[in-house]
């Protein structure tokens, strides 16, 4: 499953590097200052390119930047939404059929 994983802030930075040398996943991480325009710049081929997108941020900014793109849940990335502590987890999108669950 080919992921990207977006970052908004430092603390998310260090947890998107993290999750990027996973294994097991090919995760391409993505952080919103590395970006001229920032992610929402760039959503529409994030959108196209990858199976799963992981957001490494507040739940609300995850929202705002994938409604523009949403069609149909066995269509869509699935969405996974991370607060940048790395504590808590939300399948956001596509959970059981897009594979956000796993």
């Amino acid at each position: 499953m080919k992921i990207a994983c977006l970052s908004f802030t430092r603390q998310g930075e260090v947890l998107g590097k993290k999750l990027e040398e996973n294994e097991t996943f090919h995760i391409k991480h993505i952080s919103n200052r590395s970006i001229e325009g920032g992610i929402k710049s760039i959503m529409s081929d994030i959108w196209k390119e990858y199976e799963g997108i992981i957001f490494i941020s507040a739940t609300g900014i995850s929202v705002r930047y994938i409604a523009p793109f949403i069609d149909h849940k066995a269509k869509d990335p699935a969405i996974v939404v991370v607060d940048d502590g790395g504590k808590f987890f939300i399948s956001l999108r596509s959970g059981h059929l897009g594979g956000a669950n796993k």
